[in-house]
C-alpha cells in the first residue's frame, strides 16, 4: 500500500489506458504494433473529448489533435477495414459529443479485438461504458 501524499502534494497524474500503452509497447512490429498504436490514439482522443471537467481540452485544441492524429494516421500501414474505423473515431473525438464517439469507438473494438490482449479490451469496453452514461 503506498504512503499517503503530504497535505502540500499534488495528485499523481491518472493514465487512462496503461494496458493499452503496455501491450503497445510489447507488440511485434509491424501491422499487430500499428493497429494497437493506431487504437491508443484514438482512444485517447476520445477519452479528453469526454472530460467536462476543469481539465477539458478546448474545442479548437481537440480540431487540431485530431488533425494531427489523422495525418499521423496516413502515414500507418494499416488495412482499410481498420484504418476507416479509428479515422472515424478520431474525427469525431473532434466534436466533444459522447453520442458522436459512440458508433464509431464499437467499431473500432470490434475491428481491433484480434490485436488486442483481454486489458487492453477491457479498457476500451470501459471508455464504450462511459460514452453511453
Amino acid at each position: 500500500m503506498p504512503a499517503p501524499l503530504p497535505p502540500y502534494a499534488v495528485a499523481p497524474p491518472a493514465f487512462p489506458f496503461p494496458a493499452l500503452a503496455a501491450h503497445a509497447g510489447q507488440a511485434p512490429l509491424g501491422g499487430q504494433r500499428e493497429a494497437v498504436l493506431a487504437c491508443y490514439v484514438a482512444a485517447r482522443l476520445a477519452h479528453d473529448a469526454l472530460d467536462g471537467g476543469p481539465g477539458a481540452v478546448p474545442p479548437s485544441l481537440r480540431a487540431a489533435r485530431a488533425k494531427g492524429a489523422k495525418a499521423w494516421l496516413a502515414a500507418l500501414n494499416l488495412p482499410p477495414s481498420i484504418r476507416t474505423p479509428v479515422g472515424r473515431l478520431i474525427d469525431a473525438s473532434a466534436a466533444g459529443d459522447p453520442n458522436a464517439l459512440r458508433a464509431p469507438m464499437a467499431s473500432v473494438i470490434a475491428v481491433t479485438a484480434p490485436f488486442l490482449d483481454p486489458g487492453s479490451r477491457s479498457e476500451l469496453d470501459r471508455l464504450a461504458q462511459a460514452l453511453v452514461a
